[in-house]
């Protein structure tokens, strides 16, 4: 009884430390250059991510999903540089899907 109670908590911890592994790597700062797919929210005419990053909009699509403010998004689109030094980066739309 002993044991398996040992091996119950060794599972455990093991699956929150994966867990812990895998929202630490999906929390990474996104690189300019880099394609990304992320979800989040219109918000001030910037789209802010699940994870919290806040990221201006370009490109063509850009004024259309500046408009769809308090909207859940996912977005597709390439990471660009900040546009001023210590500003948000930005992502360049290529194509989006309204989250219900």
């Amino acid at each position: 009884m002993r044991r398996k109670s040992t091996i119950i908590i060794a599972v455990m911890a093991a699956l929150f430390l994966f867990a812990f592994a895998v929202q630490s790597m999906a929390a990474e700062q996104t690189e300019p250059g880099q394609s990304v797919t992320l979800s989040g929210m219109i918000e001030n005419g910037q789209f802010t991510s699940d994870d919290g990053q806040t990221f201006d909009l370009t490109g063509d699509m850009a004024e259309e999903l500046k408009q769809m403010e308090g909207q859940r998004v996912q977005i597709m689109g390439t990471v660009l540089e900040a546009q001023e030094e210590g500003g948000p980066s930005a992502v360049e739309i290529q194509d989006y899907t309204v989250e219900e």
